[in-house]
């Protein structure tokens, strides 16, 4: 089957799978944490101890927020410590020390010393619940929308393999006698304030590949059109080149080695399939913001 059929087929997977992963996340995992959530804070209200204004539970960690503030140190986390093989595992709380101040209102300090110690008062039973119920529970939702999201990162390194692939074959005609290029054009933008009013607009300049034919940081062609002479079919041949760095330059030649031209090849292949595009896409996205923010 052809390759760009192959990647076609891949990228619109992709695409489906990414959309389900994302709709799972909103609509299942989402609304899942929030029902444990409401579940851990019911359970601390009941047991430990009332009035705690938030809970938050992630990966391995429960966040308890006290007071409504978001003051630095306002916070409790429990975290579950456990080893890679999965045994052995533990639980530990973080806290800060708040200021208590005598010409200050210390309501939020004062409930979260007084959280911190019901924390303390009921630890073996937080800690029960959390190994038994909570970390358990997080750990399968987690589970379930890491599958989901695992299916893109197959499929995209299957792209990504599949777009290499393609680049090989497609970079085989730069290595025959006769082939040309000339660099697809430089987008770019000005910026125009007659008549009291800044109007930007986008331009195109000839674009240049280095193309180095020596040892020294300094030799190279700066090349913006070539013409591939001879390709050698002796390993350590070298590849003949006729470039110009622009329409109005003279026709000028050099000799690469083939490693030197496979990175030149490289340069230029990005750049006319991928490079160029995405330039002039940041270029148009970049004029249309300016103009409507200036307007």
């Amino acid at each position: 089957m052809n390759k760009q059929i192959i990647l076609s087929a891949l990228q619109t997977q992709l695409e489906t799978v990414k959309a389900n992963a994302v709709a799972h996340e909103q609509n299942v995992f989402n609304p899942a944490v929030a029902k444990l959530t409401a579940k851990i804070a019911e359970w601390f209200a009941t047991n430990i101890i009332l009035n705690i204004h938030e809970i938050e539970i992630a990966s391995e960690r429960i966040t308890i927020t006290p007071a409504d503030t978001t003051a630095y140190g306002s916070t409790i986390t429990i975290d579950y410590r456990g080893s890679w093989r999965g045994d052995a595992g533990y639980f530990e709380t973080s806290a800060y020390r708040p200021d208590l101040k005598s010409n200050e209102d210390c309501t939020n300090a004062i409930f979260y010393y007084e959280t911190m110690a019901a924390i303390a008062k009921g630890w073996n039973n937080i800690c029960n619940k959390y190994k038994s119920s909570w970390l358990p529970a997080y750990t399968k939702l987690a589970a379930a929308k890491s599958e989901k999201y695992d299916a893109i990162y197959k499929i995209e390194r299957e792209v990504r393999n599949c777009e290499q692939e393609i680049a090989v074959l497609e970079k085989e005609i730069y290595n025959k006698a006769g082939f040309e290029c000339t660099l697809k054009p430089y987008a770019n933008y000005n910026s125009d304030y007659s008549n009291n009013e800044c109007v930007y607009t986008k331009t195109t300049n000839d674009h240049h590949i280095k193309a180095f034919y020596g040892r020294s940081k300094w030799d190279y062609a700066y090349v913006n059109s070539f013409k591939v002479v001879s390709f050698p079919k002796a390993k350590h041949g070298k590849v003949v080149l006729e470039w110009k760095s622009g329409s109005d330059e003279k026709t000028r030649t050099t000799e690469l080695n083939k490693t030197r031209y496979a990175e030149f090849v490289n340069d230029v292949y990005d750049w006319q399939t991928k490079g160029a595009a995405a330039r002039e896409e940041s270029v148009d996205e970049r004029v249309a913001r300016y103009n409507k923010v200036d307007a």
